[in-house]
């Protein structure tokens, strides 16, 4: 009896941890984009394109368009953020942008004085629930 219980918690704790930790942005890479993309004003990846020879292996993570909005790939699908879901702070340089839709809440943090043309660089974090699930550099390309 004691065997089983020990069992029943511990596949519990699988379980649970597994259901608390499964969301996370999905990378694209440029052959497997929607077609949205192709006119993106803005496009958010885990990696330089500056740095890459391969097109293949930057991995895109979202993007923005005047007629989708705020788009990212998150667990497969694409989380749409409308205006009302997006909140700017900006203290001197540093721009902190939030973007909220149910359990999902997506920052991006950036300093405009580290910004080099069109590119800036900076940290993306996804939480689920309020549970951090994801954290990385980014880079922000505006076009």
């Amino acid at each position: 009896m004691k065997q089983l219980l020990i069992l029943v918690i511990v596949l519990f704790n699988i379980f649970n941890m597994n259901a608390q930790t499964n969301k996370s942005f999905t990378i694209k890479n440029s052959k497997n984009l929607p077609a949205w993309f192709d006119n993106v004003e803005r496009q958010y990846t885990l990696n330089d394109d500056r740095l890459i020879d391969d097109s293949e292996e930057l991995q895109f993570i979202g993007g923005f368009t005047s007629q989708k909005g705020e788009t990212f790939f998150i667990n497969n699908s694409e989380l749409v953020f409308s205006e009302s879901q997006i909140q700017i702070k900006k203290i001197k340089n540093v721009i902190t942008k939030t973007f909220s839709s149910g359990d999902y809440l997506v920052e991006m943090i950036w300093d405009t004085s580290l910004t080099t043309g069109s590119y800036s660089e900076g940290t993306i974090r996804l939480s689920y629930k309020n549970i951090l699930q994801f954290s990385s550099n980014l880079i922000i390309s505006e076009f």
